[in-house]
């Protein structure tokens, strides 16, 4: 580890992401004994990433994209650079539309800074 490290800690942990989050993000970016040592402190959380990865748009069957909690319609279906089906977070909302746009999802929030 290093300086720099540390300060990347500093300005992830002032973002506030969730725990799980991280922990998921840490497995993708892991080498192999990093990754055997992640695993086996969070089964469950690799087991998920692993079906969210394989799942279309991270949707594992029955889920429903987050829903915009500004009132206005569902996030954009999209697909991605391999045209697999994913889902834009942002509201489908006018391009002058002010105010806040999270999404929350099972106490999940994500924001559109874009205002």
């Amino acid at each position: 580890m290093s300086y720099y490290d540390y300060k990347q800690s500093v300005y992830i942990e002032l973002k506030q992401y969730p725990f799980y989050a991280l922990v998921m993000a840490a497995m993708r970016q892991a080498d192999t004994d990093n990754l055997a040592m992640l695993e086996s402190c969070w089964p469950e959380t690799w087991a998920e990433l692993q079906a969210r990865y394989n799942a279309p748009g991270g949707l594992l069957e029955g889920e429903e994209p987050p829903k915009p909690t500004c009132g206005h319609s569902m996030p954009q279906e999209d697909r991605d650079a391999f045209g697999i089906k994913t889902w834009d977070p942002h509201c489908a909302r006018e391009p002058d539309h002010p105010g806040d746009h999270a999404i929350s999802q099972e106490g999940v929030s994500w924001s559109n800074d874009e205002g």
